[in-house]
């Protein structure tokens, strides 16, 4: 798939010149795509707009749903034989769990702290965590689209913890398992736009969809763009080798991917050339492809 389209690799080293060029570019861009930030209405003058017709959009799902299993499931109880949409749909609604809850975190720090540690543009990084925001609005009208209620919730224990540990890592470090998460978080909703033919015989249902998840996606592929100018060689380095491990437990924590059929190396697979660059960018230059993972496991192992 990607060998067909424009792609750039996330662990590759930038030189200081690039990491400017990249950041100015980034940030005119958003300006122009989103617009002015209300930090404390966590709304986006322009994005907001978008927001308000996909929201006002009727379209729904017509035919049976599995509300009590997706109802279950959400609840952290196991549910067995559940239909593959509905196990696409709670792939998609606990793919992104948790990121409300991470954008507090860091909105309350910010608020704390008057920055970020590491990062050289508060401005952009306001932008990043606003567009998260809106992933938890996104989320819950592909959850309406499909037929089905959903509210964002915080995750569980272990997630909110290993959240705040990540928050406590000094500088740059905290955000190398960050870059990992959103390489892998690109792979994975690429992944699942792939699957939207589950809603083929519906097509205005499909497309609704795929123009959600293309909402999260190119902002995902963008943050992977923002982080890595901000990493150095030995950071790169370290976000490349927790990649695997990452995939591997994202599989663990969604089994709903694994059902249907997604496994940790198919998301290695997917980002092997690269990350794919969205068409409406057009300040991401192509790059050859990377090195070839150092898988931790063997593939059989992962899966």
């Amino acid at each position: 798939m990607q060998n067909q389209n424009r792609s750039f690799d996330p662990f590759r080293v930038l030189s200081e010149e690039e990491r400017t060029q990249h950041l100015d570019a980034y940030l005119r861009f958003l300006s122009e795509r989103e617009g002015e930030v209300d930090l404390t209405g966590r709304t986006m003058s322009r994005r907001e707009e978008r927001m308000r017709g996909l929201e006002q959009d009727g379209v729904v799902w017509v035919g049976e749903v599995d509300r009590e299993g997706f109802r279950r499931s959400m609840s952290r109880e196991r549910v067995d034989s559940l239909d593959p949409r509905t196990q696409w749909m709670l792939a998609a609604a606990k793919a992104n769990e948790g990121e409300r809850y991470g954008v507090e975190l860091e909105i309350a720090r910010y608020l704390r702290r008057g920055g970020f540690p590491g990062i050289r543009s508060p401005q952009l990084m306001i932008y990043l965590l606003m567009q998260e925001a809106y992933h938890c609005r996104i989320l819950v009208q592909i959850c309406r689209t499909c037929g089905v209620s959903f509210e964002s919730r915080d995750p569980g224990w272990a997630n909110r913890a290993l959240m705040g540990m990540i928050g406590a890592l000094p500088g740059r470090l905290r955000w190398i398992p960050v870059l990992a998460a959103e390489c892998v978080g690109t792979a994975v909703f690429r992944l699942l736009i792939e699957h939207l033919g589950l809603f083929e015989e519906q097509p205005e249902v499909r497309d609704r969809l795929n123009a959600f998840m293309r909402e999260i996606w190119v902002d995902e592929v963008l943050h992977v763009a923002f982080l890595r100018a901000h990493l150095h060689r030995a950071g790169l380095a370290a976000a490349r080798a927790l990649v695997p491990l990452i995939a591997g437990a994202t599989l663990r924590d969604v089994p709903q991917l694994g059902a249907l059929g997604i496994t940790p190396s198919q998301i290695l697979d997917a980002l092997r050339d690269g990350i794919e660059i969205p068409e409406e960018i057009d300040w991401l230059a192509a790059e050859p492809s990377p090195d070839p993972f150092l898988l931790p496991l063997a593939p059989s192992a992962l899966d």
